[in-house]
Order: structure tokens, then C-alpha cells, then sequence
């Protein structure tokens, strides 16, 4: 048998090649210009620690989104690398296809266990994006209608059937997806009771980001409790897309827990994945099964090559065995209280205020109010990212700090850290911010417009 060397792989192809060329020819060059614009130009991440990004050069980068928050426990956590070198060297067979996997069901028992009453079933998918797919073809198929009511502002993912309840209108136009769904405004009673009015009998299910990724609005009580009841009402089926908000980034084990609302469908993906396989999951009541799975048919519908693979079972159940023996609920809360006191409210020297909003360690942090230069109003009007662009430059540059605009669009700085989050690195993050967020707010307009120069020229 031929020996396989990975780090002697590596090493040797980085003697004779340069890393970033390389991915600029080979996958993708405007991926390598847009993170230059967020301050990454040079930089190669070569190693990392629970919290910390490190470079070739052994500079160590305090990480606040945890991969898009996927890392709820931190990278290298030894619970998650243990499972997954004991699923590589287990005796069960892997993607069985054909039979019952072991691995596969045992996560499904638990977790159904864990979610509690009303999720009696589990669907196991490869990513979230794919978890919204099957949620619609659920709603879909249960119903026996072809349309889905969703939100301005609420992000599900980026394939076709995604992009199509995906509340923002630039992306479906480019893919030609805009209008097949209906979209009403978020948290807004009035306008999802006439939606259910004049078409209630088209609409399959509802679907909801609770926490929106984008804005960080949190869905009211109010707003939930009468989208149930819409539902309820008309046969429709209430879907939640906690692909982000689950497995405790909230404060809960899941956003709904906070809420008197309970959905037909719960979406999951993110957290799930302790940040180093892809998968997601579905979990709703026997009723809705028995609609959906009502013959043999239908396995040809629902199905996946690799989605109950060993790996990602054994990454979901190492998670499970984290919720229960290392509790990150305290944490979550108090580093929000945290964030929170440090941030929110506090005025800079240009007039404007920080405001936080979000829920849990599910955050945007943004500046609001009157002071901004004529010039930064004028830009932030046309695209109003570009601010939080620069900002995530600096954090970078000046600070070390691994930033990001939520969900690369929007109009704030996402604060996703992992959930276990030691709290003097929680303070790091907060000066980071506060300096960063003055030293612009100071700027004069035309200094201001060289900086988006600059940042531009990255870009094109």
C-alpha cells in the first residue's frame, strides 16, 4: 500500500506554489478580490486555535464569525475530533444506501429527544440551503398547493428553489426566481393577514427566519402567534428556518423556545455540523410524515447520495453530547449582556449611535442616527454596505479582529462568535468595534470618499 502524507502534500505544493494564485485560477479570482477589500490581501491562514485564526506568519486573528456560525464550540474542540477520527476508523459501514445506518438513526433518536414534543421525525440533509429544498417540497406535497409565503429581508440559501423564498429581490432577479413565491413584510401583522386573505387557499406553507441573518430583526411573539393561527386557519404549514438560530445561539436550544409558537417544521443545519462536515436536518411531526411519506414513491423525491454519511452523523451526535455536558446557554446570554452594555447605545463623535440588535450571539451591530457626512450619506444610499466594508478592513488591519457584513450583504457588522466565547475576548471585540466605528464617524467626507476609492479598486 502506497503511505498518504497530507501535511507532506501541503508542504510541498506550497514550496513551489503561491496559495492565493493559485485559487484566483483555479476556483475563483473575485472571491480573492473581495476578501482583499475586507483587508485579507496577503494573508493565509495556515493554522488556528478554539477562537484564533493564525497565519504563516504566526499572527494570531481573534475569529467573531466562527465560519459563518457553524463553530459553536470552537475550532479543534477535542470532543468533535475525537468523533470524527472514531467515525473514520469505525466498523460501520459508510453511506449504506441499502439497509438501516447505524450512526443515522441513533441521531435521529436523540434527536428527536432533544427537540421535544411535536418532532417526532427527522429528515437528514447536506447543507441548509438543501434543508430549505426539502422544507418547500414538504409543504409542497403535504398540501397539495405550490406557493410559499416569505419575508422581506429573511435569507434561506442560494440554490434555485432557496433563491425563490429569499428576501432579497436583486438575487432572484439575476436567477429569474423573483415573483414564482409571495413576499410581505417582516413582523407585519396587517400585511400577512391580507396575504392569507385573498390567497390562503395557494399557500403551501409560510416560511420564516425568526432571527433574520441580514438585519438581525427578531420575529415578535405577536407576529408568530398570528402567523400560526394564519395557518392553522387556512392549511397551511408553518416552516422555521433555525439553520442558524439553533443548538443554543440564541440562548435556547432553539430560537422557538422563546416564543408560545411551536412550527410544523423545524429547519436545521449550522450548528449541527460543530463546523466541520456538511449537514442539516428536518424535524417534524408524525402527521406531517404520514402526508409526505404516504407510499414508497415518494423515497425517489426525498433522498440524498450523502446525507446520513457517518461523518456528519458522527459530528451531530458529538454536538448533542456538548449540549448536555458543556452547556453553552450561560454563556451566550452573558455574552450578549456583554456586547450589549459595551455597544448598544453608545454615542460616537459624529452623533451617530451603535445600536445591537439580533438575539443571543446571533448579532448585528450597526450605527444609526443623525451625523454622518454628506458624502457617507449619499454613498450609504446607493450601497449602503460599503461603510460596514471598510469597517471590516480595519477591524482586520488595525485590530486582528475577523469581521463580517451578516451573510455578505447587508448594512452591519454580524457578531457570530462561537458560543463558548471566553469573555475578555468579548471585550477584545467591543474596543475593536467602538475604536473602529470612531475613528469613521470622525472622517470628513472627502476622507471618506478615499477610503471607498481605495476599497473599490480592490473590487475591479
Amino acid at each position: 500500500m502506497t503511505d498518504f502524507d497530507l501535511d507532506g502534500l501541503v508542504a510541498e505544493f506550497l514550496r513551489g506554489h503561491s496559495l492565493t494564485d493559485t485559487y484566483e485560477r483555479v476556483l475563483n479570482n473575485q472571491a480573492v478580490k473581495y476578501t482583499g477589500a475586507l483587508g485579507y490581501e496577503g494573508v493565509e491562514f495556515a493554522d488556528c486555535t478554539a477562537h484564533h485564526l493564525i497565519d504563516r506568519d504566526g499572527t494570531r486573528y481573534l475569529d467573531f464569525i466562527s465560519g459563518f456560525a457553524v463553530h459553536h464550540w470552537g475550532r479543534k474542540h477535542p470532543v468533535v475530533t475525537a468523533a470524527l477520527r472514531q467515525a473514520a476508523e469505525a466498523q460501520w459501514p459508510n453511506l449504506l444506501q441499502l439497509g438501516v445506518p447505524t450512526l443515522a438513526t441513533i441521531l435521529a433518536a436523540r434527536l428527536t429527544d432533544f427537540a421535544g414534543d411535536g418532532f417526532d421525525r427527522v429528515f437528514f440533509t447536506n447543507s441548509g440551503a438543501e434543508t430549505t429544498d426539502y422544507a418547500i417540497k414538504m409543504a409542497v406535497v403535504a398540501t397539495g398547493r405550490d406557493k410559499m409565503l416569505y419575508f422581506n429581508g429573511d435569507y434561506h440559501g442560494l440554490t434555485l428553489t432557496a433563491l425563490s423564498v429569499n428576501g432579497v429581490t436583486k438575487q432572484q432577479k439575476l436567477f429569474h426566481v423573483d415573483g414564482q413565491n409571495m413576499q410581505v413584510p417582516f413582523n407585519d401583522i396587517a400585511t400577512l393577514r391580507r396575504a392569507f386573505a385573498e390567497h390562503g387557499r395557494e399557500i403551501a406553507g409560510l416560511i420564516i427566519e425568526p432571527v433574520q441573518a441580514r438585519h438581525g430583526l427578531v420575529a415578535t411573539d405577536e407576529f408568530l402567534t398570528e402567523a400560526r393561527a394564519l395557518c392553522d386557519t387556512h392549511g397551511s404549514l408553518l416552516v422555521m428556518d433555525e439553520i442558524k438560530s439553533g443548538f443554543g445561539r440564541t440562548g435556547k436550544n432553539f430560537f422557538f423556545e422563546w416564543t408560545p409558537v411551536r412550527p410544523d417544521i423545524l429547519m436545521l443545519a449550522k450548528g449541527l455540523s460543530a463546523g466541520c462536515v456538511p449537514v442539516g436536518a428536518l424535524m417534524f411531526p408524525e402527521a406531517l410524515y404520514r402526508k409526505v411519506f404516504k407510499d414508497v414513491e415518494r423515497l425517489a423525491v426525498f433522498s440524498s447520495t450523502f446525507r446520513e454519511n457517518n461523518f456528519s452523523m458522527a459530528a451531530g451526535l458529538a454536538v448533542l453530547h456538548l449540549m448536555e455536558h458543556e452547556n453553552p446557554l450561560d454563556n451566550v446570554l452573558a455574552a450578549e449582556a456583554r456586547i450589549r452594555k459595551r455597544l448598544d447605545g453608545h454615542e460616537l463623535p459624529s452623533g451617530e449611535t451603535i445600536s445591537v440588535v439580533g438575539k443571543g450571539l446571533q448579532l448585528s451591530v450597526l450605527v444609526e442616527g443623525r451625523g454622518k457626512s454628506f458624502v457617507r450619506s449619499a454613498i450609504d444610499a446607493v450601497e449602503g454596505d460599503l461603510f460596514y466594508t471598510l469597517c471590516c478592513e480595519r477591524l482586520m488591519k488595525e485590530h486582528r479582529v475577523v469581521a463580517m457584513i451578516p451573510n455578505r450583504f447587508g448594512e452591519a457588522i454580524a457578531a457570530i462568535p462561537a458560543l463558548n466565547i471566553p469573555m475578555p475576548l468579548v471585550d477584545e471585540f467591543c474596543d475593536a468595534i467602538l475604536e473602529t466605528f470612531g475613528h469613521f464617524s470622525q472622517k470628513s467626507g472627502f476622507a471618506f470618499l478615499g477610503n471607498v476609492a481605495q476599497s473599490a479598486r480592490r473590487l475591479l
